[in-house]
């Protein structure tokens, strides 16, 4: 009975928890999503890429951990007199963007997680 009472109360409190989150959402204006403007703005912040890479090498890291959860796999092929180089490798962006815009981790009612 005591562990019966216990996960009631805890349920009660998860409850109380959400509806106060869902209350604080619905007060939050939501902006239209301009993909056109977000693009040039994304772009903008890769133009001097090479130059911030070097100049700041540690952050440059760390922007590449956050995407790259794997390693990029690299290989030549020699073609004729003609050398190209192949790069290949996973991205994720899912957390790079949710930290870019500041948004925290949730819980579901399947007990999963999301961002």
């Amino acid at each position: 009975m005591p562990a019966l009472l216990s996960a009631v109360h805890n349920r009660e409190e998860r409850r109380t928890r959400l509806h106060a989150e869902l209350a604080t959402l619905d007060g939050v204006p939501f902006a239209q999503f301009d993909a056109v403007t977000i693009e040039h703005e994304l772009l903008s912040y890769l133009l001097d890429w090479p130059s911030l890479a070097q100049r700041h090498r540690a952050q440059t890291r760390q922007i590449l951990r956050k995407l790259l959860p794997n390693r990029i796999r690299v290989w030549r092929e020699v073609v004729g007199a003609d050398k190209r180089y192949h790069f290949q490798a996973e991205a994720a962006v899912g957390r790079f963007f949710s930290e870019l815009v500041g948004v925290k981790s949730f819980g579901v009612p399947n007990g999963t997680r999301g961002l």
